[in-house]
């Protein structure tokens, strides 16, 4: 990942990057449609919805190995809020699992899945993750509930192909119904109405959120 939290946009356009958007970004991410904002600073692990309940993020393990050559990264967690939940991990596996390096679901019902990349060719470790980090299609994914199917997918440098931490949430009908800057840890900016299911997007954004920053290599 590239941490614009570093490096500002206005840095990167000197070094001449430019941050391409997925379609819809930008009509979404106003202050106009953003979403309250808790009135206590969330964190990476804890934080609020818009109306004030309660989200952790309890974390069974989070590493990520780096050095000459190697990287991998090995992230298991739980987000939670009222009663949605959902389980996180990376390279998951199991009945009905694609080939994929990180993925979220619900236990028991209501059926919820999402996949990153599912069944695509996005190497999660050593020197070929130099290649997913630079391949936009391989920051995608695929996020399944019982009222709907959304893709997401994020922005990234224009030429390079580095994801950025902001993304969009598109449903069946190719509506955005969301939009999140996920750039700064610990203080998401959700942006969007969505027509179904608020709490269930807001919640998977935060859990992207930890993800996001906890395989991040440095």
């Amino acid at each position: 990942m590239v941490r614009l939290a570093v490096f500002s946009l206005a840095a990167l356009a000197l070094l001449g990057c430019r941050v391409t958007h997925p379609q819809g970004y930008d009509q979404l991410a106003t202050p106009a449609l953003l979403q309250p904002l808790p009135s206590t600073p969330a964190a990476l692990r804890s934080g609020r919805m818009p109306d004030g309940t309660p989200i952790t993020v309890d974390v069974e393990r989070s590493r990520v190995h780096t050095g000459l050559g190697r990287y991998g990264a090995d992230v298991a967690f739980t987000a939670s809020s009222g009663g949605l939940s959902l389980r996180c991990a990376t390279d998951p596996d199991g009945p009905g699992v694609p080939k994929t390096r990180f993925g979220c679901w619900s236990e028991g019902a209501p059926g919820i899945t999402f996949w990153v990349a599912p069944d695509q060719d996005c190497p999660a470790r050593n020197i070929a993750y130099n290649r997913t980090r630079r391949t936009p299609a391989c920051w995608e994914g695929v996020l399944t509930t019982p009222q709907d199917t959304y893709t997401t997918a994020q922005a990234h440098l224009t030429g390079r192909g580095h994801a950025i931490e902001r993304l969009t949430w598109t449903n069946a009908a190719a509506e955005v119904q969301q939009a999140a800057d996920l750039v700064v840890a610990g203080r998401p900016r959700v942006y969007g109405t969505p027509d179904a299911e608020p709490e269930l997007l807001y919640l998977h954004a935060f859990a992207l959120q930890y993800w996001l920053h906890a395989i991040d290599p440095g």
